[in-house]
């Protein structure tokens, strides 16, 4: 995925990527 950047806090593996889901 894309690096945490953290605008969510939640995504498909809880990383906090800045796509949900990513």
């Amino acid at each position: 995925h894309p690096v945490p950047v953290a605008l969510h806090p939640v995504d498909g593996d809880g990383a906090g990527n800045e796509v949900m889901g990513a």
